[in-house]
């Protein structure tokens, strides 16, 4: 997929190991054994980092590691870990580990950035390890909240030259928030071959003019051949990524959408839903997962081809949020993204629209499909 490489201004990074991670138990087992090995130091970008057994779990682990010499600096969103306060860091900080956050929830004084989150995931260990992908740190993401059941997600770790662009979008989201530069020869060691993966690192924030990420995925669906295989839990596409999926599925290419059957959000529920008629008149096929919470934002096209990464479906993922995803060229990996995705269909069922006499849902959802361009 040669023009997706042209659509961004993200290198290809060659010479990666790529592991896909799915749901809590892998992903933190993962991240604490790379945080445990840490020599120099550890980054973390955090949405939502919560003050709950998992995260004081994590916080009691970087204090550790602080008090051993290794710096620690850790980064939360200011709305999405509004809970997180001194009183649950003061050991972290008191080690000697440094933290920060990222546009403060000031409602007056911060009145225009209050809608500009930083929506990242990342973590990158001694400038060779990296992590990101949809998965927080939080009791809800092991599945520990009944309201919410079992929570499903996919996370990447990322060894070899590509992690260097992780850590390049941590320091410039860290000097933003603690004003602290980080571009030195310590944080971006001498990139060595891991593995077979040509990785691309691409962002999208209200920073970036050219929405990387929206272009990658529309470029993506428009130059399949065979298949394009999605999963997003916030589905609300602009006019462009809907007339995308539908023109792939028009000319043959098997589309397939794995979208949550209920969502903690039930303004964006609804608008996804929205579209369906427009997509199954089109011969998408579209599914709801019904096994708990579905968060988890990969794609999969073609044979080679496919991302995961913090970024929604919608305008606030495109345009206002800070997100990373990452471009994976691998049929290994993009084998494996296929394998899960085919998983996950066996706890999904086919999408289905209203029934006529149902205006209750039809009124909802036409309401809601209104209302889209706004979420």
């Amino acid at each position: 997929m040669r023009p997706v490489f042209s659509a961004t201004h993200a290198p290809a990074h060659r010479g990666n190991r790529v592991d896909v991670l799915l749901d809590a138990a892998d992903t933190y087992a993962a991240l604490e054994a790379a945080i445990e090995g840490a020599r120099h130091h550890v980054h973390l970008s955090y949405y939502i980092f919560r003050a709950d057994e998992t995260g004081l779990r994590f916080l009691k682990l970087l204090a550790r590691k602080a008090s051993e010499g290794v710096e620690v600096r850790l980064l939360v969103d200011g709305w999405g870990s509004s809970e997180l306060g001194d009183p649950q860091v003061a050991p972290l900080v008191q080690a000697g580990g440094r933290f920060a956050v990222f546009a403060p929830v000031r409602w007056l004084v911060r009145a225009p950035t209050l809608n500009l989150r930083n929506h990242r995931k990342i973590v990158v260990v001694d400038g060779r390890i990296g992590f990101t992908g949809g998965l927080n740190i939080g009791d809800e993401y092991r599945g520990k909240l009944a309201r919410r059941g079992p929570w499903r997600d996919t996370h990447l770790r990322v060894e070899g030259p590509a992690t260097a662009r992780l850590q390049e979008i941590f320091a410039e989201d860290w000097f933003y928030a603690a004003d602290e530069d980080l571009a030195r020869h310590a944080y971006f060691p001498r990139p060595e071959p891991a593995g077979p993966s040509a990785v691309q690192i691409i962002e999208s924030g209200p920073d970036e003019s050219a929405e990387q990420i929206h272009r990658a995925l529309f470029v993506a669906v428009t130059q399949a051949k065979e298949r394009v295989w999605m999963t997003n839990p916030y589905f609300v596409p602009d006019r462009a990524l809907l007339v995308a999926f539908e023109t792939a599925a028009r000319r043959g290419v098997d589309v397939r959408l794995l979208l949550p059957g209920r969502s903690d959000s039930p303004l964006t529920f609804h608008a996804g839903r929205g579209f369906y008629p427009f997509l199954l008149e089109a011969g998408c096929k579209v599914y709801e997962y019904t096994h708990g919470m579905l968060h988890s934002k990969t794609m999969v096209v073609d044979g080679c081809w496919s991302t995961v990464g913090s970024a929604n479906m919608d305008r606030r993922s495109f345009a206002l949020n800070f997100e990373a995803n990452a471009i994976i060229h691998d049929v290994a990996v993009n084998r494996r993204l296929a394998e899960v995705f085919e998983r996950d269909l066996l706890d999904a069922r086919p999408a289905t629209l209203p029934r006529s006499t149902d205006w209750g849902r039809r009124a909802l959802e036409a309401l809601c499909f209104v209302l889209a361009p706004l979420l």
